[in-house]
């Protein structure tokens, strides 16, 4: 994870979260393990469509497997996404703070190199954490990798 200024975290403090300009303002809902995927759904199930930028297309978020889709992001990335949530007291869940980053992320990402070995574009933006104060105290580069034939979400992660 990357770090960006030299201003320390204060744990009792307000925070905010922005990812190319777009301040987060999200709501606490139910944890589950992948919501809006049930045992019962398809692998195919849309969870979510983003229009994305650079390349263009649109990003399909499905309910997946151990391999692609929201399944994967919960059983492997929700951790990551709750722990930024938990440090800087963002009052929301990891599904919610994760579908807003993957949004904001393809939507208008500051780079998408594609990787021909697994036909992947990674679509990365900065996600910034600032103070009160409006100081940046963390940055982190949210990773979306997108099939560039099948236009689905891969995972989704900040790192």
């Amino acid at each position: 994870m990357s770090s960006t200024g030299d201003v320390t975290p204060n744990p009792q403090g307000e925070y905010t979260a922005t990812l190319n300009g777009v301040e987060f303002g999200g709501s606490v809902s139910a944890l589950a393990a992948a919501p809006g995927c049930s045992a019962s759904d398809p692998a195919t199930k849309r969870v979510n469509t983003w229009q994305r930028r650079n390349p263009s297309g649109v990003a399909k978020l499905e309910c997946g497997n151990s391999g692609y889709g929201w399944r994967h992001i919960a059983a492997g990335k929700a951790q990551d996404w709750q722990n930024i949530i938990n440090k800087y007291n963002l009052g929301t869940d990891w599904a919610t703070f994760a579908k807003w980053n993957i949004g904001n992320t393809v939507g208008a990402p500051a780079s998408a190199p594609y990787n021909s070995a697994n036909q992947t574009y990674t679509y990365q933006a900065p996600l910034q954490i600032r103070n009160a104060q409006g100081q940046v105290v963390r940055t982190y580069t949210v990773k979306v990798p997108v099939g560039s034939t099948t236009e689905r979400i891969i995972t989704a992660f900040p790192s």
